[in-house]
């Protein structure tokens, strides 16, 4: 802090640099060093902060705390961070930055605060975006604003109203931010590509505390950086510009299950299905345990998401069905409007309050849990070997005493392989036009090992060994690409890993605007030397 300035006065200072997005660009530079930094924030010195700011500062005093902290992952729910500021303005996010710098604080950035990694949450002073959920389009349809705290269910009930969407994933409460900063995959993903293929610019805080609209034009290294460099590593993006899509098509959606004896054929059998199927529609694969108890055996489930006529979707089902050779144990189908359909989804029964996360929000419905996860994204099909080595590895976990303590609800799913297609017009980028590097694939991957809330330390811990094993043993059949999304905290080689040939790219970005690392957290890019 420069001398002979007031904590009070420097915060009513850096609090005044909010500007307009065509203001923007002529703020200048903070002069001083976070090095020269005080490491404790006082007090008084939050009573400043508070005073700064449209939204609301969470203390631990606060009877608030207790949920203001929480993130949908409860292995992450020992963590406590120092305040947690409830952002309402992109002012309010500036103000909080320069806060943070000034008192030797890790600024954490969250949205829906679903990293699997736990990286909405920690020690440091969180910022939270998620009162930033405002949803507008314009005249034409051709553009899109939404807030950088808004979740799916809002972001496409809001533009549903007007026909349109934007391609992303399918959690209700996932916010809008992680998801199009590392990639967003989801039921459009092969007819338009991945969530951030549709940002054509956005607006954000970086670490000198200024708020500068980026896309191709102004600040295009920034624009580039959060195409795929995943979430708060570059500043906190307080608002998206998007191009949406029409969703006027009718959307069908077909969930199949089949006896677990049959699951390699299943699983080779779509392998080979993928590619057949049009762009217009998604096909989708889970592996997953049930209920735990004498006898209890997995199941394997394909899904198939199309936008189109219905008489299409259903010879699509029915080739696959002919191509596996066997008849499913079950068999939903669910057709109407997108927004309807992909509510039915996850919130099916539940009205639209009831669909938030538990614990965070007092009418919410969905549970909380724990999760750990790897993922793996292929170029081309698993031979029968490494099949056989995944459905394996989830019997193991069906068959443990451990892994599936009595009253594991099937909802939960404690072992669970999830598979989608990445290939279609999000593979036909070139890998350095976004800093997505992972163009030109097949199928991601995720592996999950699920908690319940409350888990024991020994039951997280024997999970994320069963995970670590599984990991270990498909490493035959593995590419080496991971998705920054659904990353894991163990991962030795990470930043190849999730960033590959765009690494040194993002890491001299970086080093330009954020030198002195603020934004940082154990997965972080670090700055070029």
């Amino acid at each position: 802090m420069p001398s002979g300035v007031t904590r009070r006065e420097f915060l009513r200072r850096t609090g005044a640099m909010g500007v307009g997005l065509l203001g923007a660009s002529s703020i200048t530079r903070l002069p001083w060093d976070i090095a020269e930094a005080a490491s404790v924030a006082t007090a008084t010195d939050y009573t400043d902060l508070a005073a700064q700011l449209t939204g609301t500062l969470v203390l631990p005093s606060d009877a608030s705390y207790a949920t203001a902290r929480l993130v949908w992952n409860t292995i992450y729910d020992n963590r406590h961070p120092q305040a947690v500021v409830k952002a309402v303005t992109a002012h309010d996010v500036q103000v909080a930055i320069n806060f943070a710098r000034d008192m030797g604080l890790n600024p954490i950035a969250r949205a829906g605060g679903h990293s699997f990694q736990g990286y909405s949450t920690g020690s440091g002073l969180v910022i939270d975006v998620a009162g930033l959920n405002e949803v507008a389009m314009n005249a034409g349809r051709t553009q899109a604003r939404i807030g950088a705290g808004t979740n799916l269910l809002r972001v496409y009930g809001a533009l549903s109203q007007r026909g349109m969407a934007i391609p992303g994933g399918s959690c209700p409460t996932v916010g809008i931010s992680g998801l199009a900063q590392g990639g967003g995959i989801g039921p459009f993903t092969r007819q338009y590509g991945l969530t951030l293929d549709r940002m054509i610019g956005a607006q954000m805080v970086t670490a000198d505390g200024r708020l500068l609209r980026v896309n191709t034009r102004e600040n295009a290294d920034l624009f580039w950086a959060i195409r795929g460099g995943g979430g708060g590593n570059f500043g906190i993006v307080t608002a998206f510009d998007f191009a949406p899509i029409p969703v006027a098509a009718i959307n069908t959606s077909v969930s199949l299950v089949f006896p677990w004896r049959h699951a390699e054929r299943v699983m080779l059998a779509f392998q080979q299905w993928v590619p057949t199927v049009p762009f217009n529609a998604h096909p989708g694969m889970v592996v997953r345990t049930t209920t735990g108890g004498p006898g209890a055996q997995p199941e394997v489930a394909v899904s198939l998401w199309h936008r189109g006529r219905r008489a299409q979707c259903t010879t699509l089902v029915d080739e696959f069905i002919r191509e596996v050779g066997v008849r499913p144990t079950s068999r939903t189908d669910d057709n109407g409007r997108f927004f309807d359909v992909e509510f039915d989804e996850y919130c099916a029964g539940l009205t639209l309050e009831q669909c938030a996360m538990a614990d965070r929000d007092p009418r919410g419905k969905l549970p909380r849990f724990g999760v750990a996860t790897y993922s793996e994204i292929t170029r081309h099909s698993w031979p029968t070997e490494g099949v056989a080595v995944l459905l394996d590895q989830i019997e193991r976990h069906q068959a443990s005493p451990i892994l599936q303590p009595p009253g594991v609800s099937d909802g939960l799913q404690t072992g669970k392989v999830i598979i989608e297609p990445v290939d279609g017009v999000a593979g036909s980028v070139s890998p350095t036009a976004t800093a997505f590097p992972h163009r030109g694939c097949f199928l991601t991957m995720q592996y999950q090992a699920r908690v319940p809330k409350g888990a024991s330390p020994d039951l997280v811990a024997a999970s994320q060994e069963w995970l670590d094993d599984f990991y270990s043993r498909l490493s035959p059949w593995r590419t080496g690409q991971e998705y920054s999304n659904y990353g894991n905290r163990k991962l030795t080689n990470w930043a190849n890993a999730y960033y590959g040939v765009n690494l040194p790219r993002l890491r001299r970005i970086k080093a330009r605007r954020d030198p002195r690392n603020l934004f940082r957290f154990a997965q972080s890019i670090s700055p070029s030397s």
